[in-house]
């Protein structure tokens, strides 16, 4: 694996961390009340963000390219 995939993968790593505070922003700017369907929303966004973070680091850890 080349330096390159290894930071994007560091990188998606440090996303998915933060995948819950990130969904709680998205969600704040869509409404402003916080109530069960708000944090079933949040929730949602976050494991939206996460699953989207595993795919793109699967892709770069079986890249088979040669760069």
């Amino acid at each position: 694996m080349q330096n390159r995939n290894l930071r994007n993968i560091v990188i998606l790593v440090c996303i998915c961390l933060l995948s819950t505070p990130i969904a709680t922003i998205i969600s704040d700017c869509i409404s402003e009340t916080t109530t069960e369907y708000a944090i079933s929303r949040i929730y949602n966004y976050s494991w939206s963000i996460r699953f989207a973070c595993l795919m793109l680091a699967m892709y770069f850890v079986f890249d088979r390219k040669e760069h």
